[in-house]
């Protein structure tokens, strides 16, 4: 997976402040891990809206047979 941190200016960044180069790489390092750990992709994104589109299609569903039901019950009672 390409980062969506620039590494080698947050390293040049980081050096310019005072850093060590063994310092700014570290730090780069560990700050590259939670940016990617924390980010979602479109491929993690695009499984949770599948699976929120099923989850609404099944209730929405359940309620047209329920109100079809109920409908059906209503002819039965009144006639």
């Amino acid at each position: 997976m390409v980062s969506p941190l620039d590494t080698y200016e947050t390293v040049k960044k980081l050096r310019k402040a005072g850093f060590s180069e063994k310092q700014a790489e570290a730090q780069t390092s560990i700050l590259a891990s939670l940016v990617e750990e924390q980010l979602a992709t479109k491929v993690y994104l695009d499984a949770k809206l599948r699976e929120l589109e099923y989850r609404l299609l099944l209730r929405l569903g359940g309620m047209l047979a329920a109100t079809a039901g109920l409908i059906v019950g209503l002819v039965k009672f009144l006639k």
